[in-house]
């Protein structure tokens, strides 16, 4: 009885295309992983801008309320508004079309706003050991987080009468927090914001109106 004892391998070809076709296998795995990682952060950082945005306009309304009820200087015949521009709170002239502000969450003194138009402060900057976000350098606040805040000012009256005559009963403060990231571009006015600001587009919004307090 004879027995063939001849066996036949993979030739040189086969190899190569079996090698070819699993280092496209393992490419497209980490093609997938990278850009999932990539999903994430990115993600991660729309989350975190949309609360900047939140917690901008909610500092605001602080300001609006330590403006009116710490008051106790007088004015508008003893009827003190929160939106008194000449009190030192921060807030922009009624007469003003339109103002650009910042606002820290750590509130100096009674809490007040910082409207200097295109020069007001954007940058915000996290603390290493707590994760706070300011726009001060100061103290732990050291590493640019990549993140910047405006916050853009508009007040209207509920009765359509212009604001720097209307009553301080119908002031109203329409105010618009913006926070972009890397890649973002902080729009300069806060018309037609949900077409300007977009996640896609690496920005986020968040919008409040508020009445004037009165303090008699």
């Amino acid at each position: 009885m004879f027995i063939n004892k001849t066996k036949k391998g993979f030739s040189i070809g086969e190899v190569m295309i079996a090698t070819f076709i699993l280092l496209v296998g393992v490419i497209g795995v980490i093609v997938l992983t990278v850009k999932s990682i990539g999903n994430i952060s990115d993600g991660k950082k729309a989350v975190t801008a949309a609360l900047l945005a939140q917690e901008g306009t909610e500092l605001v309304r602080s300001v609006r309320d330590n403006t009116v009820t710490q008051r106790g200087d007088g004015c508008h015949q003893h009827r003190c508004t929160a939106f008194d521009a000449d009190a030192d709170y921060g807030w922009p002239n009624i007469a003003n079309d339109e103002s650009m502000c910042s606002v820290d969450y750590r509130l100096e003194g009674n809490g007040k706003l910082t409207c200097s138009g295109q020069t007001a402060g954007e940058d915000l900057y996290i603390d290493k050991d707590t994760y706070f976000y300011s726009h001060s350098q100061g103290g732990n606040y050291t590493s640019n987080s990549h993140f910047k805040r405006k916050i853009f000012i508009k007040y209207e009256t509920t009765d359509g009468t212009p604001p720097a005559s209307a009553d301080v009963n119908k002031l109203v403060a329409k105010v618009t927090s913006v926070v972009v990231w890397t890649g973002g571009e902080m729009p300069d006015t806060a018309d037609n914001i949900e077409s300007k600001c977009k996640i896609s587009k690496h920005c986020a919004f968040a919008q409040t109106r508020l009445t004037s307090w009165i303090n008699y």
